[in-house]
Parts: structure tokens; sequence; C-alpha cells
């Protein structure tokens, strides 16, 4: 190493840039969490003024997931050819006319292509934001950085909520209100994000070395030694051509699977349960009077996110996904087995479930796919892994009241269980151990 320029990529002191590129991809989640957040309340006054069948309610539910399907898997490919940067704000673009386009929808079919495209934003945003944060942050600030993200996500998902409830009570139209809000924070996060350079890795790997050199001195500082970077990536010639076929590879595809499937059974009981929470609560007995209880659980969940926060980067990914993936079966488990359980018993398990799902869910939604996947192949995977966590996150949502309607509440539970019990094999016998590592080296 130069003795000019002490400190690599991997070992860089927290400098204002990464600052920079940390808000500004924190601003992008919690966007995304806030546009699927106010869904909840807002598709109640819009039945109210509209006049919306079953079916209606839920395609304009479901529309987004498949939307971040779609989005995932385009743009996840695309931003592994044509470079992060141009994706990563353009995508802002798009949120904040869309946004502002719900405030003048006067169908059911309008909403749902609004909200479908939508959804195609989050799924390039889902795909980009953790490799961008990735391939700049030094590696000891890696796992806090992205678990950042998925708290500031339940945050955009919790403040939505809140919101939502509030607004609720605003008069005729409050629905136009709620959904356009979301360009607020869209026009925001669009301002930060300009004049945002590319990731010194997409480049190098990419033949521009000298470019890289120059925008990592220019952005993060001059005491910057890029040739380290520069020969991990050189060194390590790209196996795989820019394809999705790529990812399932030989010595790709156990990884790709696992980060598929974890991601996939945090998603399901995450929409499957926060989605239908008054719901649920009714088939167990309990009434949620002004919402109290969802708002609760919401909160839980934004608290579970603090606590994995602070020990992410202190024990190892695997064991945090695998004791997450345990205390969210648990109290599963209890409530399917135990037919007309107290109030306070019932709350009490689906918060622990609430923390367990966080917990883990942190790692396999935000960390893992990131990590899982070469610099080549980064976005490409990591596009993938959303975009079928939402066929999980669909099939959640459609089937949870179909299952109560005609099988019970526990036996809803029961199979949610069953899920996470599935997940939780996988990652005994697939996760790798990825924390504290180079990105290169991974």
């Amino acid at each position: 190493m130069d003795n000019l320029k002490p400190y690599t990529l991997d070992n860089a002191p927290l400098r204002k840039f990464h600052i920079r590129i940390i808000s500004c991809t924190i601003g992008g989640s919690l966007t995304d969490g806030y546009i699927l957040g106010m869904i909840q309340f807002a598709l109640l006054a819009f039945t109210a003024d509209v006049g919306m069948n079953a079916t209606w309610q839920g395609l304009i539910t479901s529309s987004p997931l498949a939307g971040v399907f779609i989005g995932g898997i385009f743009f996840g490919g695309l931003s592994d050819k044509i470079g992060r940067q141009k994706i990563y704000s353009l995508d802002f673009v798009a949120i904040l006319v869309i946004s502002l386009l719900q405030f003048v929808a006067n169908s059911a079919g309008m909403l749902f292509i609004l909200r479908l495209l939508l959804g195609i934003c989050i799924g390039a945003e889902y795909a980009i934001s953790g490799a961008i944060v990735a391939e700049f942050v030094p590696s000891r600030l890696r796992g806090r950085t992205l678990t950042i993200l998925c708290m500031v996500w339940t945050i955009g998902y919790v403040i939505a909520a809140y919101v939502g409830a509030w607004m609720q009570n605003i008069g005729p139209d409050s629905w136009r209100w709620m959904l356009s809000s979301s360009a607020v924070i869209a026009f925001v996060v669009l301002l930060l994000r300009a004049g945002m350079p590319e990731t010194p890795r997409w480049l190098i790997l990419h033949g521009r070395s000298e470019e890289a050199k120059s925008a990592v001195a220019k952005y993060i500082g001059e005491d910057i030694d890029l040739e380290p970077t520069i020969d991990a990536i050189k060194n390590k010639k790209p196996e795989h051509k820019v394809s999705l076929a790529a990812i399932f590879s030989k010595g790709q595809i156990k990884r790709t699977a696992f980060a598929t499937i974890a991601y996939g059974v945090n998603v399901l009981p995450l929409y499957a349960v926060l989605s239908f929470v008054p719901v649920i609560l009714g088939a167990l007995g309990i009434v949620d009077e002004n919402t109290f209880y969802t708002l609760l659980l919401n909160g839980i969940y934004l608290l579970a996110g603090i606590i994995v926060l602070f020990i992410v980067d202190r024990l190892p990914r695997k064991t945090v996904t695998v004791w997450g993936m345990v205390v969210a079966i648990v109290p599963l488990l209890i409530l399917g087995f135990w037919s007309g359980a107290p109030t306070g018993i019932i709350v009490a398990c689906f918060g622990i479930h609430v923390l367990g799902n966080q917990a883990f869910g942190t790692i396999t939604a935000y960390i893992y796919p990131t990590e899982a996947f070469p610099t080549e192949l980064r976005t490409t995977g990591v596009g993938f892994c959303s975009a079928v966590s939402r066929i999980f996150g669909c099939f959640g949502t459609f089937a949870m009241p179909i299952i109560i309607a005609n099988f019970g509440i526990e036996t809803a539970l029961i199979g949610i269980a069953v899920v996470l019990i599935i997940g939780l094999i996988v990652t005994l016998a697939w996760a790798p151990e990825t924390g504290n590592k180079s990105i290169d080296e991974i």
C-alpha cells in the first residue's frame, strides 16, 4: 500500500460522501416502505369513495408486489450492464411523477396500473440500493448500513400507517392525499441523488480504473489507495457474463437458492401477518378498536430493526438468521395449537413473532442477497431475489384471508410456521458466513 495513501475502500474512515450515499439510499428505502404501507388505509377510503369489489381490492393491494418482480428482474440485470448510477437517479424521477398521478386516479383500473408502475420502480430500487452501499462503504460498516436500510424501510411503512390513520379523517378524497403524499419524500431523495458518481467497483470491473481513481479521489479522498481493490477485481476475473442464467451456474446456484428462499420466507409472513392484523385478530376473537394493535405491532417491527442494528456486526450472520427464524416460528405454533388463548398471550405472541421476523429478515432481505453475488452479477442476483420474494408476498397476501375463511386461523398460522421451518432448514444447510469480509473477498 502506498504510504502516502494509508487507506483502501475497505478500511477507509467514515467520510462525508459515505454519509451522503447512505442518506440517499436510506431515502429510497423510506419511500419504498411508505408507498407500500400507505395502501392499508388508502384502500379503505378509496373503496368508500369510488366503490370496489374484493377482486379489485386484491389486485390493487398486490400490484406493487407484481411490479417489484418485473422491476427487480429487468433493472437488476440492466444495472450490471450499464451501471448503477443512471438507474439510481432516474428511478426517483419516475416515482415522483407516478406518486403525483395517483391524485388524479378516477378508477380502480387506473389505480392498479399506477401502483404496478410504482412497484416496478421499487423493484429497481431494491436491486440497486444495497449494491451501491456495499460497493462504496467500508467493510466494517456494511452490515450495519444495510441493516439501517431495512430499519428505515420499516420506519417508512410505520409512518405510512400512522399518517394514513390520521388522514382518513380529513374528509372526501382523503385517499388521494394519502397516496400522492409519497411525492414529497421522493422529491427530497431526487435532490439528494443529483450528481452521484458511478461505483468504483463497477468502473474497475468494466475496464475504467482511471475513472474509478478520479471518482474516489474527488468524492472520498485522495488518501484512498485504490490499487488493492483494482488488483482484487482484476485477479478474480469475472466468471460470468451478465445474464439471469449466470446466477444459476455451477458454484453460484447454491448461494442463489439460499438467498432467494431465505428472502422469500421472510416476505411471506411479513405481508400475510402485517397486511391483515385486524382480520387475524378478529379471527382470534380480538376487536382492534381504533387500530391500536395494528399500530402497536408496526411499532414493535420498528423496535426490532433498532435491536438488530446493534448486533448485526457483532454476531455471525448465520447465527442471527437462525435464531431469528426460531423466535418467529415458536409463537405461531403456540397460537396455532392453542385455540382460545387469552388476549395478552395472543398480542405477546404476535409481538415476539414480529421481533424474530425482523431480526432474520434484515439479514435475508438486505444483507445476504447483496453479499451472495459477485460484483458482475450483484444487482442481477439481488433483483432476482427481491423479485421472487414478491411471489411469496403475493401468495401470502392472497392466501391468508382465503385460508382463514375456509380452514380457520389456526391452520393459517401453522402454515406460515411451516414455511419458516423450511427456510430454517435451508439456512442451516446452505447459508454462508459473510460478516466482516471485503465485498471482493466474498
